[in-house]
């Protein structure tokens, strides 16, 4: 099954290479995480501005996805039973289709899950589905413990449930002023969760975190949705020179905000693999760790 899957990928890489040429590197590594030597050069600019994860299968996709699969599945008042499996298989098909990485296989766990606890009528939190997922593959690979993109994967969700789970701050202000903040609380609380192993694994961080997930991220949501419709929809000669056009767009606005932000966007970067850098990237993890947990004590006396 693997090998067909891999001939169908070549297949299809060949098609969209000749169609979408100087994109087309972006296209393949965000859609099913084919990473060329084009595609390398720009790791720098896209590891610096905290957009990285986003060209690499994982959560991200599976989410958005196969939740809008399942959507569009409801919407045409597709039995639910149905529209449950149908969105399970297509995100298991969609793995297989772009590899197994740890974080994806970790997602689709997560996303089947949570799909089945709720067609059973079972009220189940998010921190039990990574836990579930967690114990499942670890005794499958137990190596994967050590495996630092599985580690920032599981470590990096964690964070992103924690921080959902809390109350909105400021709930009676604005909507694009609550997204924002629950932007910034997201973002620290990632960094505040993954620091440690980007330090200690040698890897490096930049605080261009902060704005990537107000300005570059959802375009680059955006980006996947289209890539995927354009893909299914290849198929038909109308939308043929459409799509192509759309995508182009969307890779370049989001090459260009990127180099944009790396240019005039105040911000540090730290190489933790240099001595010095480590120590200020320690430095800078205590004193948030500090900041938040006087925040927590002196709100709620406590520190959970």
């Amino acid at each position: 099954i693997l090998l067909d899957l891999e001939q169908k990928r070549k297949a299809l890489s060949q098609r969209w290479k000749n169609t979408l040429g100087e994109e087309y590197p972006y296209f393949a590594a965000m859609l099913w995480g084919e990473k060329d030597e084009n595609f390398q050069d720009s790791t720098h600019l896209l590891q610096e501005t905290g957009i990285y994860h986003t060209f690499c299968i994982s959560g991200l996709h599976l989410t958005i996805l196969g939740g809008i699969l399942l959507f569009l599945l409801q919407k045409i008042h597709c039995p639910k039973p149905l529209a449950v499996g149908i969105s399970i298989f297509f995100c298991l098909f969609y793995l297989l289709f772009c590899s197994i990485s740890p974080s994806a296989f970790r997602a689709f766990l997560m996303f089947a899950l949570f799909l089945l606890t709720k067609q059973i009528g079972r009220n189940t939190l998010s921190i039990h589905f990574i836990s579930i997922a967690f114990i499942l593959m670890f005794f499958l690979q137990p190596e994967i413990i050590l495996h630092p993109g599985c580690q920032l994967s599981f470590l990096s969700t964690l964070a992103i449930i924690l921080s959902s789970s809390q109350p909105p701050i400021l709930s009676h202000s604005s909507k694009i002023i609550r997204w924002i903040i629950s932007s910034f609380r997201l973002s620290t609380a990632v960094t505040l969760f993954t620091l440690p192993l980007l330090i200690l694994n040698r890897f490096s961080f930049s605080s261009l975190i902060w704005t990537s997930n107000l300005i570059l991220i959802p375009i680059a949501q955006l980006s996947i949705v289209m890539n995927f419709i354009a893909t299914l929809g290849s198929w038909i000669p109308p939308v043929t020179h459409f799509f192509p056009s759309l995508i182009r767009f969307l890779i370049r606005v989001l090459l260009v905000l990127s180099k944009w932000s790396q240019n005039h966007i105040p911000h540090l970067v730290w190489q933790f693999d240099i001595e010095n850098q480590c120590i200020f990237g320690w430095i800078f993890w205590l004193s948030l760790l500090f900041l938040i947990g006087w925040f927590i004590l002196k709100k709620t006396k406590i520190i959970p």
